[in-house]
This record gives C-alpha cells, sequence and structure tokens, in this order.
C-alpha cells in the first residue's frame, strides 16, 4: 500500500513538472509566432550582371543620372537624394542638391563627406573607383527605349519603398506614350529628317533619339548607322532631309546660313528647327515632352503647331 502511494505521489509531481515546462515553453512559441517576418531583400540586377541586394531603402543617394532624379521627385521620395551630378537641374528642386562633378570628372572627396548609402551611375567605367570608397554602387545604363524608361521607375519605386507611388508615375508616363502612337496610327512614311547634335552628329536607329523618330513614323537619314556617327555635308545634301531638327543653341541659323545646304529640301522650305535638348538627351520623365516638340514638327497636321 505504502508502496503504491509513493507511485501516485511520483506520477502527480511528474504531471507538475510537466505541466510547468509547457506553462514557461508555450507562450515562447506564441511570442517568435507573433514576430513579423522580416521583409525580402529587394534584388537589382545591375548592366554588369551583379545583383545588388538592398535590405532597407537607401537614406542617402549620390545620383550621376538626371533622369532618377527626375523620377525620385515626382515620387516624392527626392529627399533622399544627397548629392548629383552637375547637370541635375530639373526638377527646380534639384538645383539646390549638392553637386559632386559629372560622370567623367566625379568628386571623391565630396562624396564621402555626403557619407551617402548608395552611389547611382549610368557611367560603366567609374564603378570600380566608386566601389572602391566602400559605399553600395548601383550601375545601370540609360535605357534605349521608352519601354526601358517605365521599367527603370518601377524599379526605383521597389529600391526606395514606394512600390504604389512609382507605378503612378510609371503608368502616367505610359499613358502619355499610348496617347502619342493612337494619333500616330493612321500614320503611312512620314518626312526625311536629319536630326543634328551638333557639327553634323547625329543619332542612328538603335539609340533613344532614333526610336523616337521611329515611333513618329518618320524617315531618318541616319538610318544605317548604329549608335552616333558624324555626317559630311555631302552625305546630308544627298539624302535631301525635309525637315533638320537641332538641338543646340544658334544651330539651326547656322545650318540655314551654309551655303551647301542651299539646295536641300528642309532649307528651301524653312523647315529647321531647335528643340530643347535635355528633354531628348535625358531618358527621364520630360521624354515625352520631346517626343511632342518633334511631333508637333513633323506631323503639324495631327498635333498642331503650338
Amino acid at each position: 500500500m505504502a508502496s503504491m502511494t509513493l507511485g501516485l505521489r511520483l506520477i502527480t509531481s511528474l504531471k507538475f513538472v510537466l505541466g510547468t515546462i509547457l506553462l514557461l515553453v508555450l507562450p515562447l512559441g506564441i511570442a517568435c509566432g507573433d514576430e513579423p517576418t522580416p521583409p525580402a531583400p529587394v534584388l537589382v540586377t545591375d548592366s554588369d550582371g551583379k545583383v545588388v541586394s538592398f535590405a532597407e531603402p537607401p537614406q542617402r543617394i549620390v545620383a550621376y543620372d538626371s533622369a532618377m532624379v527626375e523620377f525620385l521627385y515626382a515620387m516624392g521620395e527626392g529627399n533622399r537624394i544627397a548629392g548629383a551630378h552637375t547637370y541635375a537641374t530639373y526638377p527646380p528642386e534639384a538645383e539646390s542638391i549638392p553637386k559632386v562633378g559629372d560622370s567623367f570628372n566625379m568628386n571623391f572627396e565630396k562624396i564621402l563627406e555626403i557619407e551617402p548609402d548608395l552611389i547611382y551611375t549610368f557611367y560603366g567605367s567609374s564603378v570600380s573607383e566608386l566601389e572602391g570608397l566602400g559605399i553600395k554602387v548601383l550601375y545601370r545604363e540609360t535605357p534605349s527605349d521608352l519601354a526601358g524608361i517605365a521599367e527603370q521607375i518601377r524599379m526605383w519605386g521597389k529600391i526606395v519603398g514606394n512600390v504604389e507611388g512609382a507605378e503612378e508615375v510609371a503608368k502616367g508616363f505610359e499613358v502619355r506614350v499610348n496617347s502619342l502612337l493612337s494619333k500616330l496610327a493612321s500614320v503611312g512614311t512620314g518626312p526625311r529628317v536629319f536630326h543634328d547634335q551638333s557639327d553634323f552628329w547625329t543619332a542612328g536607329p538603335d539609340t533613344l533619339i532614333g526610336r523616337i523618330y521611329t515611333l513618329l513614323k518618320a524617315e531618318n537619314i541616319a538610318a544605317d548607322i548604329s549608335q552616333y556617327a558624324q555626317l559630311s555635308p555631302e552625305v546630308i545634301v544627298d539624302r535631301d532631309p525635309q525637315i533638320i531638327v537641332t538641338t543646340f543653341p544658334g544651330r539651326a541659323e547656322e545650318i540655314q546660313g551654309n551655303s551647301a545646304f542651299k539646295d536641300v529640301s528642309a532649307i528651301k522650305e524653312g523647315r529647321v528647327y531647335t528643340i530643347d535638348a535635355s528633354t531628348i538627351s535625358v531618358a527621364g520623365l520630360r521624354t515625352v515632352d520631346g517626343i511632342e516638340a518633334i511631333a508637333r514638327l513633323i506631323h503639324p497636321d495631327l498635333f498642331g503647331t503650338g
């Protein structure tokens, strides 16, 4: 009888110990389950094929790219830009951003003073030097088409943690592009065009500028070149552009006054025009402004002349 009583006491004690352990462990399990799962890092593949990871949005960015500055301000994230290259002047708020040189003359001392957590550049040859500063670097080449611009807007939305804001900006950009395309749907072949970057340098069809003329259904007289090349006056005269578009101030008057072009259709018809270079040299939101400006020159019947 005594042994049975002792056994019951041992079983009771064992139950008490096990119950106490469960009471201690169970809250820990609940607490662990309640902890929020940290978000997965944002992974971006750069133009060298390297994956750059962002565990959290960068707070202080040095931007060697004007388009990226436009994107971040448009989505309400301009406060993250702590430094920019010399030519980042749009939107107006960008004028006050500390400048750190340009892609060919970077001010490394100034970059270190700014203490950024990210440097963004479109210029590949500078990447190794920038990485030598011990700062995260993201290198992405300038988009060569309009879809690439929209993709980069969305990319920045993911990087800075504002996907919704970026989507709104990207959709607005795409709506304007699609509106242009719908107006051009009935157009066949447009006029022959020479795009002068200055000193007869021009853009081939595999550049953003070249693709703009393709979109506008113009006949680029430099369709046989790749990237950028300088055409001789003789070639320009032989290909007889009906419209000449230049982005360099005073260049239109210079071309019109060149006696070598007196028989070129664009000169005889007074169709030599100057547009704002920043709208098409920067692959940003204002690219649509540049396309619309050229559209009014090439297709005044569709887009007006205002």
